[in-house]
């Protein structure tokens, strides 16, 4: 079998064939956009998004035009249009049931700075939110988008909304203006020309300070920080950058909560707390990118105070069994004129802030949504560069680790650092739990580094082993359908996630006890060594 392999294997065929059998069961994470009120702004993003995908999961999205009246339902709406008309949380499909549960993701684009969203429709949202729904939102300067998501469970206490909040102004020294010069001007550069509003319509975007989530230890003096997933792009590093604006939102620095306050809305007395506590855990959001206000420059809307701000928050809600938000500070980094010109020039710019849209999509899903599908690409990749020619025709005898960093250049082409760490994380929790708590303390802990351990193997050796296991559990996987494709079967073969995780996860277990053996034996050898006389 192997010889006939080597002989007829044909790359393109074999996987155009298993993309199109897995096609019809690929996951769509279903997105939907809702606006206050009937702008077209959001066609770029809209645009972008639309039929995008990561991995196997694909991007289907809708629109919403959130008002009071009769629901009007389009599903082939025109350019400009909504999907839904006067549409409401509550609002229900001709057949019965809620339009939002059908619904992965929300992105509210918040406009009105006035007026309330009633109780019965803030439970509706919490309701599903609580159910595992994921929800963005943003706003802009003042109090602009208060109305629709000021008391949003949250949403309300991890951004600025309202003036109680301190929101920023759009036009005094007090804003945040992150406008930055047109470099091929020396005069906006030096400070001595002013930078136009227009500016934030150019291809010269905002440098953003993105945080630490992750330190991976190469040496006791030496490591690698890893960006938030939301900011991580697979193949251009860390997401450093935002479209600029003279008078941006802000988020909330997550000391500043109040994390035993109720929601916002119903009855005080039995109202729930905000940030629900799961297994004796209560989860805060995390500030993982801050931006600065561009005050060296002469700025068209006047002088303006030196000051650092909070650009985007992350609440991860599946660790207290509820659903995860992120908010950032202006919609103005989503669409309009801010991107148009990222939009014109292309290049690395623009796939940076495509991709932050996206990563904010595929984090946002409920658990399972997204992970569960990409068991696919771990079959993918085994019949794609460099996995096909470096391991299937290969004559080399590689070893487990050989192998699993092989299969890993071809993962982290599809998913990034990011994506692969987190991805892998989450298999070795399930198996291991112990070690998994082991690695998130002292091999690539959270930020800031805990100590370092030094008689740990490192991430790089987990890593191989992990993927090493993964390639050898879905092995037999791989060879039935190499077989029934060359037969002119394939067709036939009924594969389904289950399989492809349950053998996948079968090997990862059998690798971390090699790995487990391997290093008491090599303890041994130490101490052996160590202690001699």
């Amino acid at each position: 079998m192997h010889d006939v392999l080597e002989a007829r294997l044909d790359l393109g065929r074999i996987r155009g064939e298993i993309d199109w059998h897995r096609y019809l069961r690929r996951a769509k994470l279903k997105i939907l956009f809702v606006t206050d009120s009937r702008f077209t702004d959001t066609n770029s993003v809209y645009e972008y998004m639309q039929g995008k995908r990561i991995g196997c999961t694909n991007f289907e999205v809708h629109r919403a035009l959130y008002s009071t009246g009769t629901l009007d339902i389009d599903m082939a709406p025109g350019a400009d249009d909504p999907h839904y008309n006067n549409f409401q949380y509550r609002s229900e499909k001709p057949g019965g049931g809620k339009i939002l549960d059908d619904y992965h993701v929300v992105f509210l684009f918040a406009v009105g700075p006035s007026g309330t969203i009633p109780d019965e429709e803030l439970a509706e949202l919490h309701r599903w939110m609580d159910a595992g729904g994921g929800i963005f939102a943003t706003g802009d300067h003042d109090t602009l988008g208060e109305r629709m998501a000021s008391r949003v469970p949250r949403v309300g206490t991890m951004r600025k909304w309202t003036n109680a909040d301190g929101v920023p102004s759009g036009g005094g020294a007090d804003r945040i203006d992150t406008n930055q010069p047109d470099p091929t001007v020396p005069g906006q550069v030096n400070g001595t020309v002013t930078v136009p509003t227009s500016a934030q319509g150019d291809a010269y975007p905002q440098p953003i300070d993105w945080i630490p989530v992750r330190t991976q230890y190469l040496t006791v003096f030496s490591r690698v920080n890893y960006p938030h997933e939301v900011l991580c792009h697979p193949s251009l590093g860390p997401i450093d950058i935002m479209p600029d604006h003279p008078h941006e939102g802000e988020c909330v620095e997550p000391p500043a909560i109040d994390y035993a306050a109720k929601v916002k809305y119903g009855n005080a007395a039995t109202a729930p707390v905000e940030y629900p506590t799961d297994a004796g855990h209560q989860e805060k959001p995390l500030i993982i990118a801050r931006g600065r206000n561009a005050h060296e420059y002469q700025q068209a809307k006047g002088p303006l105070n030196p000051k650092v701000f909070d650009m985007i928050s992350v609440y991860d809600g599946h660790k207290s069994s509820v659903g995860r938000v992120v908010v950032d500070s202006t919609w103005h980094h989503w669409y309009g004129m801010n991107i148009d010109g990222l939009i014109s020039a292309g290049g690395t710019n623009w796939d940076k802030i495509g991709r932050y849209f996206l990563n904010v999509a595929k984090y946002l899903a409920p658990p399972g949504v997204f992970r569960s599908h990409c068991w696919w690409d771990i079959i993918d990749i085994q019949f794609d560069y460099p996995f096909a020619e470096e391991v299937i025709h290969t004559r080399r005898n590689l070893d487990l680790y050989e192998v699993g960093n092989i299969f890993g250049e071809g993962l982290r082409r599809r998913w990034g650092p990011c994506g692969e760490v987190e991805f892998l994380l989450r298999s070795i929790c399930e198996i291991k739990p112990h070690l998994c708590e082991v690695i998130e303390r002292h091999i690539i802990p959270h930020w800031p580094p805990g100590p370092w351990c030094l008689s740990c193997p490192p991430w790089d050796i987990i890593r191989a082993a992990v993927l090493g296991g993964i390639v050898r559990g879905t092995a037999p996987i791989r060879e039935q359908l190499s077989k029934l494709f060359f037969e002119g079967e394939l067709s036939k073969k009924s594969l389904t996630i289950d399989e492809i995780e349950e053998h996948a996860m079968k090997g990862i277990a059998d690798a971390l006890d090699e790995l487990d053996a391997l290093v008491k034996e090599d303890l041994k050898t130490f101490s052996k060594a160590w202690f001699a006389k």
